[in-house]
């Protein structure tokens, strides 16, 4: 029973990549993206096997798909649905509360100067601005007080965030012969700031050629190879998702969510594991072909090649 719910939710996942694909960039790379993230070999993993990581993928591709309709059609049921997914996939997860906050910070930043201006010139209710303004909360203190009563994931150290918290966090994750980064944790603020960019590439491309110590490590390569294809992908795909309202909504979110785990992250075991929770929302944003623009020129060349008759 347990396995054939893993495996709902993993095709379910699927499904979510490919719904949040078609509202940003159409059915036929909508298409591309579900084929993509259903042979992606490290879901494919989790979804057979009974573990927690499916369903917290699944409300949070959930959420995504709602935050990417509410940048396109600015509906607040919208709004409520996505902060709703999030807030589950926090009271499982509490990292994911980060997903939530890249969100919050997005919807906020979005709508406040243009609410204000409407509320100034009385076009908008004062019962609209505190509706979202209340979501925004609920969503971010209910998330941390369910997942501290049951005792779900490690909300608590969430709220308690300071350097030593991230420090002690970071130390302990930096076990074994898959740990990075040893011996390299934050003392101070600012230190920080100036360990998180590298952190970030390390968690999501790592292992790096000198962290492989053995020959199993190799097999991670793979892995790694797909996430620097996707990576290629949305670099090419960056005009369109900065000018479309329920991308740059997505992209906030995962550069919170992300930056949030590869702070405390120091193994690339776990690394691996937590990068593809975000997998399937990397590549429903990725927009055009890699190799598009150098295929038109081998055709345009074939073609000018050939003989006049």
């Amino acid at each position: 029973m347990l396995q054939g719910i893993n495996v709902l939710g993993g095709t379910l996942i699927v499904f979510h990549s490919y719904l949040v694909a078609k509202e940003l960039w159409g059915k036929e790379r909508a298409r591309t993206t579900a084929w993509f993230v259903a042979f992606f070999p490290f879901l494919v993993q989790i979804a057979a096997v009974t573990h927690r990581e499916v369903i917290i993928v699944y409300f949070l591709t959930l959420g995504v798909l709602f935050l990417v309709r509410w940048g396109h059609h600015s509906k607040l049921r919208h709004l409520a649905f996505a902060f709703g997914s999030l807030l589950v996939a926090t009271i499982l997860h509490g990292g994911m509360i980060s997903a939530v906050l890249g969100a919050g910070l997005f919807v906020f930043g979005s709508t406040f100067g243009v609410s204000l201006k409407r509320f100034l010139v009385g076009q908008i209710r004062v019962p609209a601005v505190v509706t979202v303004l209340l979501m925004l909360t609920i969503a971010l203190g209910s998330g941390i007080a369910i997942g501290e009563a049951f005792r779900l994931s490690t909300v608590g150290d969430l709220t308690r965030v300071d350097v030593e918290v991230l420090a002690a966090m970071a130390q302990d994750r930096a076990k074994g012969e898959a740990a990075y980064l040893e011996n390299v944790y934050p003392t101070s603020l600012l230190d920080v700031v100036w360990q998180a960019p590298l952190r970030v590439i390390y968690f999501l491309i790592s292992p790096l050629p000198w962290d492989i110590s053995r020959a199993s490590h190799a097999l991670v390569l793979g892995d790694v190879a797909l996430h620097l294809l996707v990576f290629l992908g949305l670099w090419r795909s960056r005009n369109f998702i900065l000018n479309d309202r329920g991308a740059l909504a997505v992209l906030f979110l995962l550069v919170v969510g992300i930056g949030a785990f590869a702070v405390v992250t120091s193994n690339f075991g776990t690394a691996m594991r937590h990068r593809a929770k975000f997998l399937p929302i990397l590549a429903a944003l990725w927009a055009v072909p890699i190799f598009q623009t150098r295929l038109v020129l081998l055709k345009k060349g074939i073609s000018e090649r050939k003989p006049q008759s």
